[in-house]
């Protein structure tokens, strides 16, 4: 019920790993739900987090 409306599951990948992807495709299967992966990175993160 709580997915209800909803009609894809977007997976916004940090990093290029074939198994979260494939983790995340597998979720979207059980939900019913279209799947569609964006690859987001670290942005600013990755940076701030070099700097410490």
């Amino acid at each position: 019920m709580y997915f209800g409306n909803y009609e894809k599951l977007v997976y916004q990948a940090q990093t290029d790993d074939p198994e979260l992807t494939e983790k995340a495709k597998d979720a979207a299967a059980r939900l019913g739900l279209a799947f569609e992966r964006r690859f987001t990175g670290y942005g600013d993160l990755e940076t701030a987090l070099a700097q410490l």
